[in-house]
């Protein structure tokens, strides 16, 4: 498994608090765009301590609480208490200030996303491990904020709606490869008026081309490695890093 985190909120609040900020973040992200768990004013999310020991095994409880609580006394986070049963002790988390969320917030439909955070307080935590070769007919959360990741990285706003609808026909198998061709390809057109619309980057999934060696960008480098070595620093490019 590989765990994200953003580069500016490792250096402002430290590496161990931005690894769990970043999976708060994306989860705050998922609510905020499906309009569930608002309260007083904060879009929150949920998880406890023996949810966040599994999807973090490398950490004790003890350090997952230091690191919550860090957070908390850097007024980065702020907690409460939804639970519905008054027994059900799991922590609720939400942002302090939430323009620190990734472009603002997802301009996805409630009915775009299969499995929000609704009903009782479950771990977040994705126990399958089995890769999914089908097309993603019905967006996940996961695959909601990869397309939000292309999104951004592609950066010329065309047609949001129409990309959404061929993002869904995708397998995420190839989110990866997409993303790391993305990168490769903003940095080979940096204006933006000489890319594809996204819809036709999309639609006839230009990710797959082979380069022009006629350019003189890629002749003196070898495209697979590019592509490599793209997808290996791709959240570098995007203020973020893998662990």
């Amino acid at each position: 498994m590989q765990y994200i985190f953003d580069i500016e909120d490792a250096i402002s609040y430290g590496l161990e608090e931005s690894v769990i900020l970043y999976n708060i973040k994306y989860w705050i992200m998922v609510n905020k765009a499906n309009g569930v768990n608002f309260f007083d004013e904060h879009t929150w999310t949920y998880n406890s301590i023996k949810a966040y020991k599994e999807l973090f095994p490398f950490w004790t409880d003890k350090q997952i609480r230091r690191i919550l609580k860090s957070l908390q006394e850097q007024n980065v986070l702020i907690t409460g208490n939804y639970n519905k049963k008054t027994y059900d002790r799991t922590l609720w988390y939400a942002l302090s200030d939430e323009s620190i969320l990734p472009n603002g917030q997802m301009e996805v439909s409630k009915q775009a996303n299969g499995s929000d955070q609704t009903g009782e307080p479950i771990p977040n935590v994705n126990t399958d491990n089995k890769p999914n070769r089908k097309p993603n007919n019905k967006l996940s959360e996961e695959s909601l904020f990869m397309f939000e990741t292309f999104w951004a990285l592609y950066n010329k706003k065309k047609n949001k709606a129409g990309c959404l609808k061929v993002w869904a026909k995708i397998s995420p198998e190839l989110y990866s490869e997409i993303l790391a061709h993305v990168g490769e390809y903003v940095r080979d057109t940096p204006n933006k008026r000489y890319r594809l619309n996204p819809f036709r980057y999309l639609s006839e999934e230009r990710w797959t081309d082979e380069p022009d060696l006629s350019d003189a960008t890629t002749t003196h480098f070898d495209y697979q490695q590019r592509l490599a070595e793209n997808e290996k620093l791709f959240g570098e490019n995007n203020g973020k890093s893998v662990c």
